[in-house]
């Protein structure tokens, strides 16, 4: 095994672990604030929007929520213009998509402005957004990150070490020692950083996981383009999803809760399609050429890692993405809270001190993972209460109190599908626009209490 020390200066570097987006946003943001960054992953990066092998998820139906959207392009600048040059969909989320939800059918109504987002694939979002990245940022692809470099005297996470995947002709695999300030972890549902912490001696985090048992399928098929609607949902117990993309591209995802897994043959994919309650959504895909296999994905609880609970913190360390906090993806959250979670850690950079050698790091750790699951709370509470209906979720705390609210949500979707503006108040909560307390608003309230309680009479 031979050993690569890095070609870069050790003076104010960054490392970021993972090249997905909450690694690239991590990564341009730090980038503002040290004179180097490298970020470091296991796969090689494409040069046009073409998905990684390394995340199997990327195939499925990705949607930016508009708070993300805006977020991406506080970061970056005219990026919605070039997404939408490059064959990104600009669109009016309650006015172009047509959604059946809970057995409702909502009005398609505009947003006035509320909710303006792009449909896309997430391979041409990242492909965007590399392109878009800070020139301080290097990569080191091809890599997998083993452990982390610690100075037990200092308390302090000195670099990473890392192995190439492919080994060379003489079955070496080559060694990479990446001295750095700050090491951010940001490689995804299966990070390492438990372990290393545990290794240090600092302790594994404490883990919340609240398990629906959700899976999904997902083909790609073409779209005809005289289609009445733009993109199809049907949100049930069995959800299915036809976004549609650039060129005219439908990722078409099937989802099923409490292991009523959707099937990855042909014929069992049709008839998981066929069973939801809206024969428009089969009759599509019977009426579309498929376009790539069906993928399947299983990887979908919920798992919140306590990181600010730690006693004990290196510095010269953080956690983010979903590292730190995974979501099932049913609810379209990740890419927003990465786009949060960067411009949360570029105020944190701006707090810290400086001396004659750049940007003091002393305390950035454990305020940024305090920081960081503050904002975790309500995307959290968001997708686990709603994962909570399902009969055979484990870990979900299912009180009085959370039945009340699911009976009250119920309630205010039955009135969405009946008031254009319920609707809109409705969707700019799922699309953190507004925060929950919008759904209370007396307009709301006083129409919501009354149909709960004549209904609990009349049962």
């Amino acid at each position: 095994m031979t050993l690569n020390t890095g070609a870069f200066p050790h003076s104010q570097r960054a490392a970021v672990i993972g090249g997905g987006m909450a690694g690239l946003l991590a990564a341009h943001v730090l980038a503002e604030h040290f004179e180097h960054v490298v970020l470091i992953d296991r796969d090689e990066f494409p040069t046009a929007p073409e998905p990684r092998v390394g995340v199997p998820q990327a195939r499925h139906a990705h949607l930016l929520l508009t708070h993300g959207r805006k977020l991406l392009e506080e970061i970056f600048p005219g990026l919605t213009a070039e997404l939408t040059a490059a064959g990104a969909w600009p669109v009016d989320v309650t006015k172009d998509f047509v959604l059946h939800n809970l057995g409702y059918a909502m009005p398609q109504v505009a947003s006035q402005g509320q909710l303006q987002t792009l449909t896309l694939s997430r391979d041409l979002l990242e492909w965007a957004v590399r392109r878009r990245l800070n020139p301080k940022i290097s990569f080191q692809t091809g890599y997998a990150v083993e452990s982390l470099v610690h100075d037990a005297a200092t308390s302090r996470v000195t670099g990473l070490r890392a192995v190439r995947n492919k080994p060379s002709a003489d079955g070496q695999r080559e060694a990479l020692e990446l001295p750095a300030d700050l090491v951010v972890d940001a490689s995804g549902r299966g990070s390492l950083a438990p372990r290393w912490l545990e290794a240090l001696g600092y302790g594994a985090p404490r883990e919340t996981v609240v398990n629906p048992f959700a899976g999904y399928a997902t083909r790609w098929y073409q779209l005809s383009p005289r289609t009445s609607w733009h993109t199809l949902v049907v949100h049930e117990r069995r959800t299915g999803t036809i976004l549609r993309v650039e060129k005219d591209l439908g990722i078409v995802t099937l989802v099923g809760t409490g292991k009523d897994y959707p099937p990855t043959d042909e014929a069992g994919f049709l008839e998981f399609a066929r069973s939801l309650s809206l024969p428009e959504f089969h009759e599509t895909l019977l009426k579309s050429e498929p376009l790539s296999p069906i993928h399947g994905f299983r990887k979908t609880e919920n798992r919140l890692r306590h990181y600010e609970g730690l006693e004990r913190w290196p510095e010269g360390f953080l956690v983010l993405g979903d590292a730190a906090c995974t979501f099932n993806p049913a609810y379209g959250q990740g890419m927003t809270l990465s786009a949060s979670t960067a411009l949360l850690l570029r105020n944190c950079l701006k707090q810290q001190k400086r001396d004659a050698s750049g940007i003091v790091l002393k305390g950035l750790g454990q305020r940024f993972q305090r920081l960081l699951a503050k904002d975790f709370r309500l995307p959290w509470l968001m997708a686990t209460s709603e994962d909570a209906r399902v009969p055979e979720v484990t870990g979900a705390q299912v009180t009085a109190f959370s039945k009340i609210a699911q009976r009250y949500m119920d309630e205010v979707v039955a009135l969405a599908a009946q008031r254009p503006e319920v609707y809109i108040a409705f969707f700019s909560v799922i699309h953190m626009v507004s925060p929950p307390e919008r759904l209370f608003h007396p307009s709301i309230l006083l129409r919501v209490l009354p149909r709960m309680f004549r209904e609990k009479r009349e049962g």
